[in-house]
């Protein structure tokens, strides 16, 4: 399927945290014709995570430093994404943003399966996994462990919370769904303007994938 002429044709940014579905969706959109990106950590050859690591504190710097990689593509999901929707909302107008859900008790045990949390005992976050967790918060979070259940729930929701205030009132722009709708595809498939599209695909991602943790 390619995009047609009726099709939304901007930038599509995903705003879930990862874990809701955010390799489904990447696949999805793809599936739509559009050319996209899952967590740019690197990205023909520039360590774009590294990069990134020193600045942060201001998310426009960081911005800045992924103007390329925002260059490239049409579609963006996971980590950094989520926290950066209010900057890439002002920096790329009449795009679009599709905010998955998933239950905050699943949400978790996905989480705590997908970094062994039992085993390890603790994930040392990334630098865009930091910028997720600690945008807009008070005391910094550098690691997830089970004991910090209660905290990380805390963000998970609270993340949300700011997603939707933000978008309220801007359906033509924004659109939060779950990851379990059974009429997913259709509901993104609206939104982006198109009449036919594919089912919603069911990815998973193995135990404790994406990139290496990088040095900061």
């Amino acid at each position: 399927m390619s995009i047609n002429l009726t099709s939304f044709n901007g930038k599509i940014f995903g705003v879930g945290f990862h874990k809701t579905g955010t390799t489904s969706l990447h696949i999805f959109l793809k599936l739509l014709g559009y050319h996209g990106t899952h967590w740019p950590d690197r990205v023909k050859g520039v360590h774009y995570q590294k990069l990134c690591a020193p600045q942060l504190h201001d998310t426009k710097l960081v911005i800045e430093i992924l103007m390329p990689v925002f260059s490239q593509f049409e579609t963006f999901c996971d980590v950094p994404i989520p926290a950066l929707y209010q900057e890439l909302d002002d920096r790329f107008p009449d795009s679009r943003f599709i905010l998955m859900e998933r239950n905050a008790e699943e949400w978790w045990a996905s989480l705590v399966k997908h970094w062994h949390l039992v085993e390890k005992q603790k994930r040392i976050l990334d630098p865009y996994e930091y910028l997720q967790y600690n945008y807009g918060g008070s005391i910094p979070l550098y690691e997830i462990t089970i004991d910090n259940k209660t905290e990380v729930l805390h963000r998970y929701s609270r993340h949300l919370e700011r997603v939707k205030d933000y978008f309220q009132g801007r359906s033509n722009a924004f659109l939060p769904v779950s990851m379990h709708d059974p009429d997913i595809a259709e509901r993104i498939a609206a939104f982006l303007q198109f009449n036919e599209f594919p089912n919603f695909p069911k990815a998973r991602r193995s135990s404790v994938s994406g990139p290496p943790s990088t040095k900061w």
